[in-house]
């Protein structure tokens, strides 16, 4: 099963993301959910502040995994950084790499997407 939701470059919509992903898979145990919702809004939160662009988070299911898929059309390449500890930024793709069982970055001369996924 795929489910679709697209949402404007604005900080509400991260919130929105959040919601849709937790209603999304309302019927996995909630530290699933707790997971993939906190991965839905880091990467919401970066298209938003760093490709200044609305975007769409895809969320596929299947017997075995969930994938989520969140494209923008910003350029550049995301990368995991390492962050001091007095930094407040900058720690999005590090939980995004230390949770999701795989994770991944598409590019287009128009967009990206960056993806990740989750045993289900």
């Amino acid at each position: 099963m795929t489910t679709v939701a697209h949402f404007s470059a604005s900080v509400p919509s991260v919130a929105a993301a959040r919601r849709f992903a937790a209603s999304t898979l309302a019927d996995y145990p909630a530290p699933l959910k707790a997971q993939v919702v906190l991965m839905v809004s880091e990467l919401a939160t970066n298209a938003v502040q760093h490709a200044h662009s609305g975007f769409t988070v895809t969320i596929e299911e299947d017997a075995g995994s969930i994938r989520v898929t969140v494209r923008d059309a910003g350029g550049g390449h995301p990368q995991v950084r390492a962050p001091g500890p007095t930094e407040l930024r900058g720690r999005g793709l590090m939980i995004v790499e230390a949770i999701a069982e795989d994770w991944g970055v598409d590019e287009r001369s128009d967009a990206k997407a960056v993806w990740f996924a989750v045993p289900a």
